[in-house]
């Protein structure tokens, strides 16, 4: 950067050099494009080769030190973007060697014994929890043993302790296409290794460790605790709000929650670390004790609750900064919270580079990262009342208001890219959400701490919370009375998104007389982007095939017009044909604006189909292409050959091999109207001509 492009930078964009100059900040981005990098780099089949794989821990550590050494921001940049893409690739072959480990065992289910991690959570039919393991048939292994996996078991294990089980190990499934749910790096994100399908479990023992027993101990006072409230509902939210356990919510609160916006206030995260700690030092101020004191008991406690919860992204972010706060605190030294934003960044993705692409670390990094810019700039535009009296209430709601939008605003591309929804009810909603929910959890937290000294203080605790989780359940349950609460649409191009952030961006750091002049003239820009970019693409879009999740049990492929008009086709058993459909069809669509369902076409077969499409993933029709699903157990094919103005769908059956007028069937049905739906038992033609759909028999 020359020094005039530099002084031109600083002048418009002062906040952008500002940025620049808090190390960590720089570093934590700098980390994170090397990541992105070695994602998307064509010669990572080559760099995981298992011959490299030990070069890649060493180099990122010392990248990291140099990155750290280094005064030059451009030096730094290249460290840390280094240390980034090595530290990503030896977590990728850490995870290839594992499963290829995984592979080499002998089939069945082997002995295994280590610990339990978390407490089991029920899931369907079955309970589920992390497990260390040590042992595989009384020996440690290279490569297996001392790594966490998600077990599974339909006996109820105890809380903690030691387990010795019999079971299977597997490796994650991975994407079999790019819109399918990738199992692998959902647990390679997480540090888990793969998952454990326990058959019977053997022998189970108490904690060994003295923080073993102090866990157990804990979690034995919350159960307590916990079963004071009588509704479910409202022991599972508190048991969600401080324990991070979800699963005992029931699906229609959870639901509730997530279409009026508030589903945050059930995940750990910052404001659940604020509370503990307001909190702490509550209690604290009934002591007369030294502000030093005091600081080092909050850190005590927020660092023994991160060690009873476990590593969650956003936890991790909120223990970092406010652990940065508090010594700052105690060394009267200035803290700048970009800097320990960006330390806390940093921290987690040296320890798990891959949860930069999941949607937990995204909206809370940048959720955070918008309260501390944007929201400053909001609040900067607030002058005050004269009456002093309106100014104590109006200050503290306009700050809520501006917290909420700050946040929403930086992760709006984000939920839109993942989820497909936005709940606008949200944005109003936390006003009065937010101090329900941390006047809930000071309740719950008074109970704790008188349960084992004063019971009746506990108890009236424990209904004062059971009131203000009403209250929070009323104002969640008013989103479904209230039109267009929750809008869904499809995910945004990468385009879009890019210009979203970056307009966002340059309004946070321009310099204040030309913010107006930019949105005056950016907001309109990137609103007519929009159809623009849509019918550009539309324009030069051509039919495709697209195949998804085809394996033993459902076979499922897309043919899509130009138009955007989609054709399904889907063989197999009916659960697993569903499931294809909700997990890896229902993906494909939200990432392709403009795709509408024109017909669905179901193969009803009894036994397990194949698919000899000639092509996996998505590719060009060309001319001839014809896409062929085969049945061999009642000899049933079906032939798709597209066109434009003609196409002939053929399904071909062995009449001898039908039972019931049943087996080897096709089902044509419209998806927006079930009834509407014809079953051939003999073969039959279909044909489309400019939309028209007309079905006659086949000699």
């Amino acid at each position: 950067m020359t020094p005039s492009f530099r002084t031109t930078v600083s002048r418009i964009f002062p906040l952008l050099v500002h940025w620049s100059d808090l190390g960590a900040l720089g570093g934590a981005a700098a980390f994170a494009f090397g990541i992105c990098c070695a994602a998307m780099t064509p010669l990572r089949p080559f760099l995981l080769h298992k011959q490299l794989y030990p070069v890649f821990l060493p180099a990122a550590i010392l990248c990291i030190a140099a990155g750290i050494i280094t005064g030059t921001k451009n030096l730094r940049f290249l460290a840390f973007g280094a240390a980034g893409a090595m530290a990503y690739l030896f977590q990728m072959a850490q995870c290839q060697q594992v499963d290829a480990c995984i592979l080499l065992l002998p089939p069945g289910s082997v002995r295994m014994s280590g610990v339990i991690i978390t407490p089991p959570e029920p899931r369907r039919d079955e309970f589920a929890f992390l497990f260390l393991l040590n042992e595989i048939d009384g020996k440690r292994h290279p490569h297996l043993s001392g790594r966490t996996y998600l077990s599974t078991s339909a006996e109820l294990p105890p809380a903690s302790g030691s387990l010795i089980i019999d079971g299977c190990i597997r490796s994650g499934e991975p994407r079999k296409n790019r819109y399918d749910f990738d199992e692998s790096a959902f647990l390679a994100a997480r540090g888990i290794a793969g998952r454990i399908a326990v058959a019977r479990i053997c022998t189970a023992a108490p904690p060994g460790t003295f923080g073993g027993r102090v866990a157990a101990k804990f979690r034995s006072w919350l159960l307590i605790v916990f079963k004071q409230y009588k509704n479910p509902d409202h022991r599972a939210l508190i048991r969600a709000s401080f324990t991070g356990e979800k699963a005992y919510i029931a699906p229609e609160i959870k639901a509730m929650f997530q279409r009026s916006g508030l589903y945050h206030l059930l995940a750990l995260s910052g404001f659940h670390a604020a509370l503990l700690l307001t909190a702490v030092y509550c209690i604290l101020a009934a002591f007369p004790v030294r502000s030093g004191i005091k600081h080092s008991a909050a850190l005590l406690v927020l660092w023994l609750y991160f060690g009873f919860i476990g590593p969650i992204p956003s936890l991790t972010r909120s223990i970092i900064m406010a652990t940065a706060v508090i010594v700052s605190m105690m060394l009267q030294k200035k803290n700048y919270p970009l800097q320990t934003f960006g330390i806390a960044g940093l921290v987690w993705l040296i320890v798990s580079p891959a949860s930069l692409f999941g949607p937990g670390f995204q909206l809370s990094y940048a959720a955070t990262f918008g309260i501390l810019t944007l929201h400053p700039l909001m609040m900067k535009r607030y002058r005050g009342v004269a009456h002093p009296i309106a100014d104590y209430f109006l200050r503290p709601l306009l700050t809520s208001l501006s917290v909420s939008f700050a946040a929403f605003g930086f992760t709006l591309p984000i939920l839109l890219h993942h989820f497909g929804t936005v709940s606008l009810y949200g944005l109003f909603a936390n006003i009065a959400a937010i101090p329900l929910m941390s006047a809930a959890m000071w309740a719950f937290f008074t109970a704790l701490l008188s349960a084992p000294l004063v019971s009746w203080v506990s108890q009236a605790a424990v209904t004062v919370s059971g009131v203000m989780i009403d209250c929070l359940l009323m104002i969640a349950g008013f989103a479904d009375r209230i039109a267009f609460s929750l809008v869904s649409t499809y995910a945004p191009y990468s385009e879009i998104i890019a210009g979203f952030y970056a307009l966002l961006l340059a309004a946070v750091a321009i310099e204040r007389s030309m913010r107006r002049m930019l949105l005056a003239w950016g907001i309109p820009l990137l609103l007519c982007a929009l159809p623009a970019d849509y019918l550009i693409r539309r324009a030069v879009a051509s039919p495709s095939i697209v195949r998804f999740a085809t394996g033993r049990n459902a076979a499922v492929t897309a043919v899509r017009w130009a138009s955007g008009n989609t054709w399904l086709f889907c063989s197999g058993k009916e659960p697993a044909v569903r499931a294809s459909l909700h997990r890896s069809v229902a993906g494909w669509i939200h990432h392709t604006p403009g795709t509408t369902i024109d017909r669905l076409l179901v193969a009803a077969a009894g036994k397990m189909p194949t698919d000899s499409s000639r092509a996996g993933g998505r590719r060009q029709l060309g001319d001839i292409d014809t896409f062929k699903m085969v049945n061999p157990v009642y000899r049933c094919t079906c032939s798709f050959i597209p066109r434009e103005d003609r196409s002939t769908l053929v399904v071909t059956c062995d009449r001898s091999r039908l039972v019931n007028g049943q087996n080897g069937s096709m089902v044509i049905m419209h998806p927006s109207d079930a009834a509407r739906q014809q079953t051939l038992h003999a073969p039959f033609e279909a044909i489309v001509r400019k939309g028209r759909f007309t079905i006659r028999p086949f000699d």
